[in-house]
């Protein structure tokens, strides 16, 4: 996280488990590297909010598959019911008749 103190401006980052403060300047250096450090952290927002559309995207998808399935296997059970078909052992079998 970036932020200014007073007229200075310093990048806090993670090294290890301790925060390490850095100076990047004051003034105009100060100001680019502010705006470098949001134009970075936008960019990151905008991937992360991309990626969550895609796993939406992507939970939607497996569900309509899901349904999609459940309604195959059971037209599929009809059939085979109906044409004298019975299962056994997890297996679909012809009525002896």
């Amino acid at each position: 996280m970036a932020h200014q103190r007073g007229r200075y401006y310093y990048r806090s980052r993670r090294e290890g488990g301790r925060v390490v403060t850095d100076y990047l300047g004051a003034g105009m250096f100060g100001q680019l590297a502010a705006e470098i450090d949001e134009a970075e952290r936008a960019e990151r927002s905008e991937k992360r909010r991309g990626c969550r559309q895609e796993i939406e995207f992507d939970a939607r998808l497996d569900e309509n598959v899901r349904v999609a399935t459940d309604a195959i296997k059971a037209f599929t059970d009809a059939v085979l019911l109906c044409s004298g078909h019975h299962t056994h052992k997890g297996q679909w079998r012809k009525i002896r008749g």
